[in-house]
């Protein structure tokens, strides 16, 4: 608990030099939060992890000019301190890791988990970037050129890389041992992997790989760290279609909160940050409809709040459990039109689906997740949260 509690009293500070900062200088105040939390002081992080973070920073300003780009720097520092208040909060209503409702990890202690959590979540879109380069090239040159060019790179190379097989490998065994699979070469998570990475370009695959390539070859205990942290980051991203969309294949099925707590907790966190960002959650990238330039307008009015996080012990379907709920408020009424044919109401639940059809709780007696949405009238807008109980089996 000594770490945690010392990084508790530096979110302090870092909320007090934020809270009446210009916002020209809240990027460099959390950088310096950043650098000091990695310093050996805390968290005791290879020099090259704090750098990357730098250069993400200055590479992040290219991509400004995409349509509906949200912030992806400050935004994972922010995951990162709304965890760290759930982190508290459970352990004030249960001061032994035994009784709290999501252990990160199972034989190791809060600061160890505290430790993963840092990593995880300030470190999970770093590879943004490059899942937007083949849009940013195409966007530049139809605005300074006037014309349409496509590009198309080798993400192969990246796949074949000597490091890289190396760590597609172990993610893969991972991935099985808490699904409860025996591993086997060319799974099915292998092969989702290899999709993820060839056709969609995805900035959570992209960005394990590239935390794994840190220079983490210090410690058994280090390495662990960083393959532990990089697998939730690989799935933070993703959202399971309906079985209809999915090619049996690539198809890794629902997953369990209890199998994939560290990767269920940053997507949770994840979908729930939306203090201070621009546009509502990653659905909202939808209504931006062909040929209509007004996707700006209509969600500048949107940004939500963080109203409370409420973590109460109550009756969980029968049994005495612990209920977490981030409440996110939004500046709008229930009703507002956000595209032609889309309302507030409508994305969020539409974002509730998709989170439900990718987790599921085995234990969904003893907890309970949510985010609730409302507005400004404290009308609900509906509920973000895993679905209780298994509803197609993972392939492993």
């Amino acid at each position: 608990m000594k770490v945690f509690k010392k990084v508790g009293e530096r979110l302090k500070e870092w909320a007090i030099q934020v809270r009446n900062a210009r916002a020209e200088v809240i990027a460099d105040i959390t950088k310096e939060a950043i650098r000091d939390l990695a310093s050996e002081r805390y968290f005791n992080l290879p020099d090259k992890f704090t750098s990357y973070i730098e250069d993400y920073e200055r590479r992040e300003g290219a991509l400004q000019s995409i349509a509906d780009y949200r912030d992806h720097f400050i935004h994972p520092f922010h995951v990162f301190c709304l965890g760290y208040l759930i982190l508290e909060w459970w352990i004030k209503e249960s001061p032994r890791k035994e009784g709290m409702p999501l252990k990160l990890t199972e034989n190791h202690g809060i600061d160890y988990d505290l430790t993963l959590w840092f990593i995880a979540s300030v470190y999970h879109d770093v590879g943004f970037p490059a899942e937007k380069l083949e849009v940013l090239i195409h966007d530049f040159f139809k605005t300074i050129a006037g014309r349409e060019l496509r590009s198309q790179f080798d993400w192969s190379s990246v796949i074949l890389a000597d490091s890289n097989i190396e760590h597609i490998h172990e993610l893969c065994k991972r991935f099985s041992e808490k699904s409860g699979n025996h591993y086997e070469a060319g799974n099915t998570f292998e092969k989702w992997i290899n999709k993820r990475l060839l056709e969609d370009h995805d900035h959570g695959i992209l960005t394990a790989l590239m935390l794994l390539n840190q220079g983490w070859r210090l410690t058994t205990k280090k390495v662990n760290i960083a393959y532990e942290a990089a697998l939730a980051i690989a799935l933070h991203s993703y959202r399971r279609r309906s079985k209809e969309e999915e090619s049996p294949e690539f198809d890794i099925g629902q997953l369990a909160v209890e199998d994939f707590p560290l990767a269920f907790f940053l997507s949770y966190c994840d979908t729930a940050q939306e203090w201070g960002r621009k546009v509502l959650l990653e659905l909202i990238k939808k209504s931006g409809k062909a040929g209509v330039n007004n996707s700006v307008q209509y969600l500048s009015g949107l940004d939500g709040k963080l109203k409370k996080i409420d973590i109460s012990k109550e009756t969980v379907a029968g049994g005495e459990g612990i209920k977490t709920t981030v409440v996110i408020q939004y500046p709008t009424e229930q009703d507002t039109q956000i595209s032609s044919n889309e309302t507030l109401k409508d994305v969020f639940e539409a974002v509730a689906e998709g989170f439900k059809s990718t987790w599921y709780l085995r234990n969904w007696n003893e907890k309970d997740f949510r985010i609730q949405g409302e507005d400004v009238r404290e009308i609900p807008l509906g509920h973000i949260l895993p679905s209780p109980g298994l509803t197609s089996n993972s392939s492993g």
